[in-house]
């Protein structure tokens, strides 16, 4: 929210600066602050026209005045409301979508002539474009395999069991182990509790497995947990920490270790 009577008048201003008043992450955006002295500018102009008592309605050829009618006050109502009830810059991403054509109809507006608009049009965007430094979220690239999983290199816990632990959501990893790979979970944020029929066939699955077969999934920060190690002392399990391989993925880097049983 806004902290000062500055910042409620020109908070499009102050996001033309590397901040995070309205994000978590640091960005510098400058299309508010453009559109901000456009529209005061236009307002000057409607004024003028007003009180010069020239007509409102004068011909256009290249905006439609009531699609501009429409959209100002829109864009204006908008920010304000987000203004007051949000200031979190992911709600206004809307009125950034609207933002280059509220612009170009503001121009087109004023000067009301093709070569004029398009020249304008261009310096404006021009200067925007390598200005702007969007929010990033640290997303990845598209690609043939989202995951970055390697299923080929998975092929040899075919016929295996592997205990899941934890409230970590890793179910996107199973579809890329053999088909013949069984996956239970010992601990979870649903449905496993001990004395549930989820959690008595977990057990059986893994009472079932042969030595050798038998593994869990681990990250880095359930690996320290106490209480891994508690839930596997009641099944009789005991991680081999000298048969860990490393598993990698985009999201999270894991390591399959063989479980022994006592």
């Amino acid at each position: 929210m806004p902290r000062d009577i500055w910042q409620w008048l020109f908070y499009p201003f102050y996001f033309v600066q590397e901040q995070t008043l309205v994000a978590e992450v640091k960005f510098k955006e400058i299309r508010f602050a453009v559109a901000y002295i456009l529209i005061v500018i236009l307002l000057g102009v409607i004024i003028y026209q007003y009180t010069s008592r020239r007509s409102l309605d004068q011909k256009n050829n290249l905006v439609h005045l009531s699609i501009l009618r429409f959209l100002l006050p829109f864009y204006c109502s908008a920010y304000l409301i987000w203004l007051k009830g949000f200031s979190i810059y992911r709600y206004l991403m809307v009125l950034e979508l609207i933002t280059p054509v509220l612009i170009i109809l503001i121009i087109a507006y004023i000067y009301p002539r093709k070569r004029t608009v398009f020249i304008i049009s261009i310096a404006i965007f021009a200067l925007i474009a390598p200005t702007v430094k969007p929010l990033d979220w640290w997303r990845i690239g598209w690609s043939d395999n989202y995951f970055g999983i390697d299923s080929q290199a998975l092929k040899s816990y075919e016929n295996s069991t592997i205990v899941m632990w934890g409230d970590e959501g890793t179910g996107y990893l199973v579809p890329h182990f053999p088909a013949s790979t069984r996956f239970v979970r010992l601990r979870g944020n649903m449905g496993v509790s001990e004395g549930t029929l989820m959690r008595k066939n977990a057990e059986k699955f893994i009472a079932e497995t042969t030595v050798g077969n038998l593994y869990i999934l681990m990250t880095d920060f359930n690996s320290k947990s106490p209480e891994l190690g508690e839930d596997l002392a009641k099944e009789n399990l005991v991680i081999d920490f000298q048969n860990c391989q490393p598993f990698p993925s985009k999201i999270e880097k894991y390591h399959l270790c063989r479980l022994q049983k006592k």
